[in-house]
């Protein structure tokens, strides 16, 4: 008997929106006797009418989820994913949930991840995966000290609408919330449709009420890309503290990547002890485009998926990645 068979069901939550060409072949690389695929998509869901046609083996659930309307960087993430997590709770007898973007690749057969979470389980007894870490650097505050005035800019790929404070700190370069992690909390964050955000500094009782919340509780920073088995995310539904800290992140820049290395990396966490660092992603799920030369580094590594691809990626491209995980994994 393989080690996978010990393993009851994958769920995995696909979140995705825009164009479907390459989650059609995303999710058929994860057909598996053992899995449920849910594509939790953010536009007309009407645009999946294909995948709802891909020919899988018949004990291989695949399911279509509304998205709210998610923004990049907005409270709106933080939503999704909670609102991903209840989705899954609702279906029964999977084991391990596992968060995909739509432009995801996995690097191994499922089989062979089937039995990596097996030996991880009965080895090392790590049965959930996500990368945190708490910053080292210098505690950041952006405070308000001018009548507001409303400044309509572009940040990166985002549309703001923010006070004068953030704007000034932007052109002099010296606010990047994006990039750098601390800046992050310092920020009024409110999203306020189409896809914009409205950000400003904060007030004196708004900083104090920040620095007394992050003295309790520590600030946790990595990615939104996990690896959780049922009893973490069971815990997580029920949990006061991540009701508290979800509620805190609400009207923070870029809450997804505290909300759960924060929750997950607590003492109050039950099942600490059989949480890993590594979340199985290549670079730890880093954000950065994966081209056509990178392929094949990538497909050698020991990640189990890797995220994101670049346009220019092609079908044989795609191809030859399959061809590799059917090789690489039994």
């Amino acid at each position: 008997m393989r080690l996978y068979e010990f393993i009851k069901v994958i769920y995995y939550d696909i979140q995705h929106h825009g164009h479907v060409e390459r989650l059609e072949w995303l999710v058929s690389q994860l057909f598996h006797s053992k899995n449920h695929i849910n594509v939790t998509y953010d536009g007309n869901i009407e645009n999946l009418s294909l995948l709802k046609k891909l020919k899988k083996p018949d004990d291989c659930l695949l399911s279509f989820s509304p998205s709210i309307p998610v923004t990049w960087c907005g409270p709106s993430q933080i939503f999704q994913m909670k609102k991903s997590l209840e989705t899954a709770l609702q279906s029964p007898d999977w084991e391990y949930f596992v968060n995909l973007s739509g432009v995801d690749i996995p690097l191994v057969s499922q089989k062979s991840f089937l039995d990596k979470l097996a030996f991880e389980k009965k080895q090392n007894n790590k049965t959930s995966f996500c990368f945190g870490f708490k910053p080292n650097k210098s505690p950041y505050w952006l405070r308000q000290s001018e009548e507001f005035r409303r400044v309509e800019r572009e940040y990166s790929r985002l549309q703001i609408v923010c006070d004068s404070e953030v704007n000034q700190e932007l052109m002099r370069g010296e606010l990047d919330p994006i990039k750098r992690v601390m800046e992050r909390r310092a920020l009024y964050c409110e999203e306020i449709g189409n896809k914009r955000l409205f950000v400003r500094s904060l007030t004196e009782d708004e900083i104090n009420y920040r620095k007394a919340f992050w003295a309790k509780h520590s600030y946790m920073v990595g990615r939104t890309w996990m690896v959780l088995h049922r009893k973490q995310v069971e815990w997580l539904a029920e949990s006061r503290l991540f009701t508290q800290i979800f509620e805190h992140l609400q009207t923070t820049f870029q809450p997804d990547e505290t909300l759960y290395p924060s929750v997950l990396f607590s003492d109050q966490n039950p099942f600490i002890h059989e949480l890993s660092k590594d979340n199985l992603r290549y670079g730890l799920g880093t954000p950065k485009s994966i081209t056509p030369n990178d392929l094949i580094t990538v497909l050698n590594s020991k990640a189990c998926f890797a995220r994101k691809l670049h346009h220019s990626v092609s079908e044989s491209d795609l191809g030859v990645v399959s061809q590799k995980i059917s090789h690489k994994g039994f």
